[in-house]
């Protein structure tokens, strides 16, 4: 019996992982609900990524994609593996916010599924 405490701690660690739905959940932020996300209209950039595996992920997606400039708001829905971004398409890259996705190893997947963008990536690509 000098294990239980052992095995007891190590299978309430098990619980506690992203793909656990059964965890008692705690109400969401607002910021976190889509009610509040690009207020203002802004054009979007979608990324689809499987590494949004529960909110603790949303929440890494959206402080990686914090610091690319041109971006105004970011919404990460780990249910649809989906990360939408509201930018300023003036300033915004598609490639920035890519590079920034990869060097989060759990985001190394992510990649670009629409976008309401006139102008996104490098100029060239959109010149034809």
């Amino acid at each position: 019996m000098r294990f239980f405490p052992l095995v007891f701690s190590l299978a309430t660690l098990a619980t506690l992982g992203c793909n656990s739905e059964e965890r008692a959940t705690t109400p969401k932020p607002a910021a976190a609900t889509s009610v509040g996300f690009n207020v203002g209209g802004n054009p979007t950039v979608q990324f689809a990524s499987e590494g949004l595996h529960c909110e603790m992920c949303d929440a890494s997606a959206c402080e990686t994609l914090a610091e690319v400039p041109g971006v105004i708001d970011i919404l990460a829905d780990h249910k649809t593996n989906t990360i939408t971004v509201a930018i300023d398409d003036a300033t915004f890259e598609n490639d920035a916010a890519l590079t920034a996705l990869h060097e989060n190893k759990l985001f190394k997947d992510a990649k670009v599924v629409g976008d309401t963008a006139e102008a996104t990536g490098n100029e060239e690509d959109n010149a034809g």
